[in-house]
């Protein structure tokens, strides 16, 4: 079953006389508990389509349907709030609320979920945990490593129980080791819990690992490659 579905999506800027097609007439479904990656060079698209699939950009026409629901019709609070209770995001520059430790961090969208104290902090713990993270729950983002730092986003993206997570580009500042450690722990969560991740990634170390590597060029998708 698709969870993610675009329909003829394309995404336009302009510069001065000239039209920069960011996404071409995109079309692709992705279905529950893939490892995908989206690959090419830089302005290819792959994070302009992250971007519409999450609801962060507005496409210029067609349609993104997660979970049956036409994103491109939500505005302003709708938007948001759908976004909070459905897609979890793991950025490349981590994107931890400074003052917040990493449990304070990983709870902060329960909070805005309107959680019970108990429910955020056992699920908190639970997460924290299962990234490898028990020992730094009350360090604040400036007292951890950057490997560290992104464990505490993958477990803030899990935190929501989402359909899928979003990751664009999430071993860029990373090293070796930490990017083992972060491939290791989405592939777990992907095999034993069912979650959906998609990657937009230039990493052949990421690519390596996916089950499905859909290739942009200008805009538009030029292979879509399943693997066994």
């Amino acid at each position: 079953m698709s969870v993610i579905r675009t329909e003829n999506l394309f995404k336009i800027y302009t510069q001065g006389d000239f039209e920069i097609k960011a996404l071409n007439d995109v079309s692709i479904k992705i279905d529950k508990r893939e490892f995908t990656a989206i690959v090419g060079p830089s302005g290819s698209g792959k994070t302009t389509l992250l971007n519409a699939i999450g609801g962060l950009d507005e496409p210029t026409s067609g349609s993104v349907w997660i979970d049956g629901q036409d994103i491109t019709l939500l505005k302003g609070n709708e938007l948001i709030d759908f976004r909070m209770r459905h897609i979890g995001f793991v950025f490349q520059a981590y994107n931890l609320i400074p003052v917040l430790n990493a449990k304070e961090n990983v709870g902060f969208v329960m909070l805005l979920q309107g959680k019970s104290d108990e429910e955020r902090k056992t699920r908190t713990e639970e997460l924290l945990k299962g990234v490898g993270l028990g020992e730094v729950m009350n360090k604040r983002p400036n007292q951890m490593s950057g490997g560290q730092q992104q464990r505490v986003a993958v477990a803030r993206a899990l935190a929501s129980k989402p359909t899928f997570v979003l990751a664009d580009e999430p071993t860029a500042n990373l090293d070796s080791k930490s990017t083992e450690n972060l491939l290791d722990i989405m592939a777990r969560l992907n095999k034993e819990e069912g979650i959906t991740f998609i990657f937009s990634t230039h990493d052949q170390r990421v690519i390596d690992r996916a089950r499905r590597v859909v290739t942009m060029e200008d805009g538009k998708i030029i292979s879509d490659e399943i693997r066994s």
